[in-house]
């Protein structure tokens, strides 16, 4: 009896020790979430290993169709022009560093260097769901699935792609905007809107009562009286005052 209830104390305490040190980590913020700040290399294990099991087990039933090869060049250069916006800032290519001010963790590693660890199917299914929390984005809900054939046949080709062979699938593929007009799976830049010009001569602004689309308001009958008597005072000169007859004293009026 006593074992039990020392062991159920033991529990008890054990639960209080496991409760208090989440509440320390949800809410007493004394874990770093810094990018600049990398986890401990046990942590870092941990995740990556969870991750990579992760993808593993989700991509199993993934079946490459029967029509796309990952190693068919003419895919993957479908795909260069996303590859070359979106994902060599991160991921660098070849004879490209990735862009100094992106500083993630964990951070991007070269594709050139880790894509021979995946499958075909690992592949397309990273990026089309990306991984969490570490700023791979899931490009399904936003492309086409043949694009993102295309993506991961890009990524497959990597590891053996040369700088000279990427720089002419640059080519490449600007001329194939240039001919079709600039539509591809690249951003191409915004249209450049000019500025409409000034007019040369400032707008008149129109003065209450000289435009014709002005409501009209029906005057009432003693605002259209006092009217014609003011334009009957107008019209009417004043009369000059009569001189004084000399004949005969002025009349007196009396009250």
């Amino acid at each position: 009896m006593r074992r039990r209830v020392s062991l159920l104390l033991a529990a008890a305490g054990a639960a209080v020790v496991v409760a208090g040190i989440g509440s320390a980590v949800v809410f007493g913020g004394v874990v770093n979430v810094a990018a600049t700040d990398p986890e401990p290399a046990a942590v870092q294990w941990m995740l990556a290993t969870t991750m990579k099991s992760s993808v593993r087990n989700h991509a199993s039933d993934i079946v490459v169709p029967d029509d796309i090869d990952l190693r068919d060049p003419e895919l993957a250069q479908r795909a260069f022009g996303h590859y070359s916006v979106a994902c060599t800032p991160c991921h660098g290519g070849p004879g490209i560093a990735s862009a100094p001010w992106l500083v993630l963790d964990p951070p991007a590693r070269s594709l050139a260097d880790t894509a021979a660890q995946w499958s075909d199917a690992e592949l397309y299914w990273i990026v089309k769901h990306g991984i969490q929390m570490t700023g791979m984005p899931a490009l399904g809900p936003t492309h086409e699935d043949a694009d993102l054939w295309a993506i991961a046949a890009f990524v497959r080709q990597l590891p053996a792609m040369t700088p000279a062979q990427y720089g002419a699938m640059a080519q490449r593929h600007e001329a194939g905007l240039a001919e079709h007009g600039g539509h591809g799976m690249a951003p191409t830049p915004a249209a450049r809107v000019e500025p409409t010009p000034a007019a040369a001569e400032p707008q008149t602004v129109p003065v209450i009562g000289e435009s014709n689309d002005a409501p009209q308001v029906k005057p009432s009958a003693r605002s259209r009286r006092g009217a014609r008597s003011s334009r009957r005072t107008a019209a009417t000169p004043p009369r000059a005052a009569e001189p004084e007859a000399q004949h005969g004293p002025a009349h007196v009026h009396h009250h």
